[in-house]
């Protein structure tokens, strides 16, 4: 009978570290700079961060970065009170507009009764026609503005604005809501 090697070859080995070594390289933590900054003013309305995360799927892959804002003087412990709110979210992997529209309605389901979702169907199926694909380093803006309603922008460019707080009050809680997409995420976000 012949012994087999366990042994490994070692041009496999140099690849596996290799591999592992980019992998913990491109998920190093995003410097500073990719957050908006902690006061700003959009739409002539002045923000005040509440928090700022990133977003790790299974806690290793970086997916985006994201910063949320609140219209300054506000309540911030109550941010789905009618008050002015703004989150960018910069992306650290492409995405189809379809995977952001299907992840978000998964996620809407988890978060707001199924009567609000059917009232705000047609909303949020203009909302899903607006998305755009992402590349690494695009980002998006989801922005209420009171009277104004929720503006989505990508890299700048208003995509769509849909009407009314209680569109606003349901979406934002794809990250600000009960069971988000992420509580660690959403904790951060504010301020928490």
């Amino acid at each position: 009978m012949i012994a087999r090697s366990t042994r490994l070859p070692i041009s496999f080995l140099i690849g596996g570290v290799l591999a592992l070594l980019g992998m913990v390289l491109a998920c190093q933590p995003t410097s500073a700079a990719t957050f908006p900054p902690p006061r700003l003013t959009e739409d002539g309305v002045e923000f005040e961060r509440l928090g700022q995360a990133t977003f790790r799927w299974m806690r290793v892959v970086n997916v985006y970065d994201a910063a949320l804002h609140i219209g300054a003087g506000h309540d911030t412990s109550k941010p789905l009170s009618g008050a002015p709110l703004r989150l960018a979210i910069h992306y650290r992997r492409d995405f189809t507009a379809a995977e952001i529209a299907k992840g978000g309605d998964a996620l809407l389901q988890r978060n707001v009764p199924t009567d609000t979702l059917e009232a705000l169907r047609a909303r949020l199926d203009r909302l899903n026609r607006a998305y755009r694909d992402v590349k690494s380093g695009d980002t998006y803006v989801l922005a209420y503005l009171p009277g104004k309603g929720t503006v989505l922008r990508l890299n700048g460019t208003d995509l769509v604005t849909i009407e009314g707080e209680d569109f606003a009050n349901a979406y934002f809680r794809i990250w600000l809501g009960e069971d988000p997409i992420s509580v660690s995420l959403r904790d951060q976000l504010l301020g928490r």
